[in-house]
């Protein structure tokens, strides 16, 4: 033989085990990330599997076209875009329903004129960094920033999400020192009577390996989902 086309084979009720484990196990919803073509397997296959359960509140992508394509396939759910959209690509994105991410200074002013172009408030999840240092607002300036957005009137916040980075320091998980950085945000935000939405941020490694961030609204794995063997829990 010269020559063979490869194919994926999915099977759909082996996701839909997976998805329910890992609701079971947390005891919370899922933000399903479906980024890079949902780790390969694809993404206009595995999009309308979740959309079509109850422990999946919504899913997460990175790419414009990827989220796109989940609406192409029929995805109704939320879906969120965690990375910078800007121009005609966040309008396209609004008028499909696509929630967007603020991390930006002039994030007002930005989804500001946005939602002129569109004509509406923009639903949003607000990303604070809490020591990751990629993208986001830094924890130490977001509850001024995140107050002001809300204030502006140009966003509905839907939801607060974090991300872990699975360091150790002094031989303690640094996630609990993101997870407080982070509450202490929600927490002042609260105070001054911002609601923060719904709020996320354990990734499949630290799902399974640091429960205490299953405290948080929901959950949001990628690669457990597709039965990754690193993310198996550790046995009790």
């Amino acid at each position: 033989m010269d020559s063979f086309d490869p194919w994926v084979e999915v099977i759909a009720d082996s996701l839909r085990h997976n998805v329910r484990e890992l609701h079971r196990y947390s005891g919370r919803r899922l933000m399903a990330v479906t980024k890079n073509n949902a780790n390969g397997i694809g993404i206009r296959q595995v999009g309308p599997i979740l959309d079509g359960m109850d422990e999946v509140a919504g899913l997460a992508v990175v790419r414009v076209s990827e989220a796109l394509a989940l609406r192409e396939a029929g995805v109704r759910k939320p879906i969120l875009f965690m990375a910078h959209a800007a121009g005609d690509e966040a309008v396209a994105l609004v008028r499909h329903g696509v929630r967007l991410t603020p991390f930006h200074d002039d994030s007002a002013e930005r989804f500001g004129e946005l939602a002129g172009r569109v004509g509406h408030p923009i639903p949003v999840h607000v990303f604070v960094d809490s020591g990751m240092n990629r993208i986001g607002m830094p924890h130490d300036r977001a509850v001024d920033w995140v107050a002001g957005l809300a204030r502006s009137g140009a966003v509905t916040i839907e939801g607060t999400y974090t991300m872990f980075s699975g360091a150790i320091r002094d031989g303690e998980p640094f996630d609990l020192e993101h997870m407080r950085r982070f509450l202490a945000v929600v927490d002042e935000l609260r105070a001054r009577g911002v609601d923060p939405g719904l709020l996320h941020g354990a990734p499949s490694d630290q799902l399974v390996r640091t429960p205490v961030l299953h405290a948080l609204d929901l959950i949001r794995p990628g690669g457990a989902i597709y039965g990754l063997n690193e993310y198996r829990a550790r046995p009790s």
